[in-house]
């Protein structure tokens, strides 16, 4: 039998999958076919076929187990390096269209110093060594002194310090920023589709506050990811954002990653903009074929599926329930301790 996902690439051209030996190979129609019934395959195309893994003789309850022991050494590895998200408060200045924690915003608590220690007692014994500044919004006014402390800690205990943020106070925090290895800002497009999806509390413009944080980021030669939350609102406007991005350049920096990530459905809350997986890389994949310089998120299309990077790129496919890969090595403590 064959253990391998089948896709058609071609008229006549298939690609052939092996989950356990990590090879592809393209193959025509009649090795398709004839994959539960290799015999009647010549006998060199049968051979390499049984050398790739393509057919075996083992029976499909050995491969479900095989696969099994397979994810669950996959899960161990990856779940090894835990990645801590601390959240100062769930308090934002920012009003997203698509926020998910809409009912917890309202909540001006900010992380006490006790439950702080308890955060850092659990990680100094854990086998990570990186924290993530989440929310909420973590770089805000309210916010300074917590953040104080934590630059101060993770710096004693040699833990690498990134911080998620929507850009809106960024700059209140000059003296701090070289202590985060890594800032993500996140920006939805130009100025018209930013300021409609991602306004400042009291519905006030946010696109030039954070073009000036991006940019005063990239001017302290800080890494930085700048983060394209999109759906079916926004993601056709992607090519107009492309060229605003390049004509800032920050597609040549070295230090800049820019990342499209598409937004899910909450499990309590609707939103009437989302697009599914499929739609959404079938989406990507028509615009980059009509506008070229959608290359500037090539890197995120290539990312969309992990399937696509064990084929393309060589890296382990890792068995996740969606793109997210919080299931196997995130872990979140939040300003009440839990």
């Amino acid at each position: 039998m064959s253990p391998n996902p089948v896709i058609q690439v071609g008229e006549d051209e298939f690609l052939l999958y092996n989950p356990f030996t990590k090879v592809v190979d393209v193959v025509d129609r009649e090795v398709m076919e004839n994959l539960s019934t290799p015999e009647v395959l010549p006998g060199d195309v049968n051979t390499y076929l049984k050398r790739h893994g393509h057919i075996t003789d083992e029976s499909e309850a050995d491969l479900e187990q095989k696969a099994f022991r397979e994810y669950e050494e996959a899960y161990s590895r990856f779940s090894a390096t835990p990645l801590y998200y601390l959240i100062p408060t769930y308090n934002c200045n920012m009003r997203c269209i698509y926020c998910y924690e809409k009912d917890l915003r309202r909540e001006k608590k900010v992380m006490d110093e006790k439950t702080l220690e308890s955060f850092f007692k659990i990680v100094e014994k854990g086998p990570g060594n990186t924290v993530l500044l989440y929310g909420g919004e973590p770089l805000q006014e309210m916010t300074r002194p917590f953040v104080e402390k934590v630059t101060a800690r993770c710096d004693e205990l040699g833990l690498h310090l990134s911080v998620c943020t929507n850009g809106l106070d960024l700059r209140k925090f000059d003296g701090l920023l070289h202590q985060f290895s890594t800032i993500m800002i996140t920006l939805d497009g130009c100025a018209p589709v930013q300021d409609s999806r991602r306004p400042a509390a009291g519905n006030r413009p946010s696109f030039d506050t954070v073009i000036e944080s991006i940019e005063h980021v990239i001017e302290l030669d800080i890494p930085l990811t700048i983060s394209v939350n999109a759906d079916a609102q926004n993601i056709g406007g992607l090519p107009d954002f492309a060229d605003f991005i390049i004509s800032k350049g920050w597609h040549t920096l070295k230090n800049v990653d820019i990342v499209v990530s598409h937004i899910m459905q909450s499990l309590d809350k609707k939103y009437p903009h989302i697009i599914g997986p499929k739609e959404a890389a079938q989406k990507m994949v028509e615009l980059y074929e009509e506008f070229p310089h959608m290359e500037v998120f090539l890197p995120s299309i290539k990312g969309s599926n992990p399937l696509v990077n064990a084929f393309f790129k060589g890296e382990e496919w890792r068995p996740k329930y969606w793109y997210c890969g919080a299931n196997c090595y995130f872990s979140f403590y939040d300003p009440y301790g839990y």
